[in-house]
């Protein structure tokens, strides 16, 4: 009788540790979406990134690339640029790909409304190698990777139509929920500065 009533109350000691620890578990798991969400929430209002989308595109001037009317912000500080619509040129010389390459190039604003081309590394083949870092207190607003073939990529003369360039144009935005910041954070580390959050 007693060892029956002792083995009952081990089970029960085993159910109740059981419980214990699943419900550390679950404050642990719960704890760690509450600290992302807060994080999330401190980065829409004092982050930097493109709230809007930019329509990256060939531009009116081909050899460019056009970008849409946008919002964005800077540190919490949110700005509105006007369409351009000849597009923003690359650099002479420094944007060139070797022919049979490939190589992303990220376009980027800064507070003021000045957007920036950055160059990543140049790859053998469709697929570009490294992909470009956001310059600082810059925010990523799309990605431009161009593959050639047949000729080189002449950063000072070719138009983004030439027959020899495959160009495709990423653009990045955070939806309402900030669901968009891992995609932002996954292609341009530098784009998106996100608040550090520690709770009790």
């Amino acid at each position: 009788m007693v060892v029956a009533w002792n083995r009952s109350v081990k089970g029960v000691q085993a159910k109740i540790r059981a419980e214990f620890n699943k419900g550390v578990t679950d404050y642990t798991a719960g704890r760690a979406e509450v600290v992302k969400l807060v994080a999330d929430m401190l980065t829409m209002v004092n982050g930097t990134y493109p709230r809007t989308s930019a329509a990256l595109a060939v531009g009116s001037t081909p050899a460019q690339v056009a970008t849409g009317a946008f919002v964005f912000q800077i540190n919490g500080m949110p700005e509105a640029k006007a369409a351009v619509a000849a597009g923003t040129a690359f650099t002479a010389t420094t944007h060139d790909i070797t022919d049979g390459s490939a190589n992303s190039y990220l376009l980027s604003i800064a507070a003021g409304g000045t957007i920036t081309i950055t160059m990543g590394t140049e790859a053998v083949g469709t697929v570009p190698g490294a992909a470009p870092v956001c310059p600082a207190n810059e925010a990523a607003i799309g990605l431009v990777t161009i593959a050639v073939s047949g000729a080189a990529f002449d950063a000072t003369s070719d138009d983004l139509t030439d027959g020899h360039i495959t160009d495709t144009y990423t653009n990045y935005t955070a939806d309402s929920n900030f669901a968009g910041e891992d995609a932002i954070t996954a292609a341009a580390p530098a784009a998106v500065t996100q608040a550090a959050v520690t709770l009790p």
